[in-house]
């Protein structure tokens, strides 16, 4: 989807930016729905409002943002570089993206590291499933002409 959308070669049109910007709304408003179910599911100490749990998804995703920026930068310069990342790197930063997304769901909102990772895999739903519709879109030419 955000290749699509930062493509060098003339841009994107207006009606791309607003359907992507349709699923990536939709998918923040679904990740925060099953994130509430996930929290009312395993009965977490702290009830929180819709307000702090979408604050809550900002933190997860920033921090998710913060160490994929690495390798964001990496794909955008490819040509600068001799060599691809290393495949043992990558999944290092993924398996360290999910620890320290499980801990802060634990911290944030006090449900144990073993429930946490309910409310994870119930937020991870969401964000796969609009990152399939975008590609979808994208592939198909699906979007809004404007």
């Amino acid at each position: 989807m955000l290749l699509n959308m930062f493509q060098i070669n003339g841009g994107s049109s207006t009606g791309l930016i607003i359907t992507y910007s349709i699923v990536a709304g939709a998918t923040f408003l679904f990740m925060i729905l099953f994130l509430k179910l996930g929290l009312a599911s395993v009965k977490s100490k702290t009830k929180k409002g819709f307000k702090l749990l979408a604050i809550s998804i900002l933190i997860q995703l920033s921090m998710i943002a913060l160490l994929a920026s690495p390798f964001i930068l990496m794909g955008f310069a490819a040509g600068e570089f001799d060599k691809e990342p290393s495949p043992v790197l990558i999944i290092f930063a993924i398996v360290l993206a999910i620890f320290m997304d499980l801990n802060i769901i634990n911290i944030l909102h006090k449900t144990g590291l073993k429930r946490a990772i309910l409310c994870f895999f119930l937020m991870i739903i969401p964000l796969v499933a609009g990152s399939v519709v975008g590609v979808l879109l994208g592939r198909f030419n699906l979007i809004i002409p404007i």
